[in-house]
């Protein structure tokens, strides 16, 4: 049996005979261009929504500490409104866009990082950015507590069986006493 391993098989074709590997090539060069046009695009979407989160900003009388911006990668940074204060316990704020609303929306990050009972990261804020007010409470409140999951359809099943095998095991027990 032959050993076709990567090391051993020469694709390169020096003696003028077309490449093997062309078509590989041309789907790689291919992908490249879609790739550049696809980061182009989130670039583009990335300055937009800084844009409009700005702008807002500018419409409220906010001054951030630091301004939404793009990465230059096509990923959004926020803007920071309010850096955190651990002593007054208060949240940094961020403000964001939301891409399924199309509202500038607030985040808050923990003022309590690297302590127990921090989270990483930023958080959604309860509320938009609709007026300064949003902020202080954001700033006070920090995120949006997430509502516990609730129970599928096939676990309510099963904890009513169980109530009902509960009840039926009481009865018995109920007339075994003497």
């Amino acid at each position: 049996m032959t050993d076709l391993n990567t090391e051993s098989v020469s694709c390169e074709a020096t003696d003028g005979s077309p490449n093997p590997l062309a078509w590989l090539e041309r789907a790689e060069a291919e992908l490249a261009v879609e790739r550049a046009e696809s980061d182009r695009i989130d670039e583009e979407i990335a300055v937009e929504f800084a844009r409009i989160i700005n702008a807002r900003l500018a419409e409220l009388g906010i001054t951030p500490v630091a301004p939404a911006r793009s990465n230059g990668n096509g990923t959004l940074v926020p803007a920071l409104l309010v850096p955190a204060n651990a002593d007054a316990q208060f949240h940094s704020v961020h403000a964001s866009f939301d891409e399924e609303e199309s509202v500038v929306t607030l985040l808050t990050g923990d003022y309590r990082r690297g302590r127990t009972g921090g989270y990483d990261g930023l958080q959604l804020a309860v509320e938009h950015l609709v007026d300064v007010r949003n902020v202080l409470y954001a700033r006070r409140h920090g995120p949006k507590t997430a509502r516990p999951p609730q129970p599928s359809v096939d676990a309510q099943v099963i904890v009513g069986a169980l109530d009902a095998l509960r009840a039926a095991v009481d009865e018995v027990a109920h007339f075994l006493r003497p």
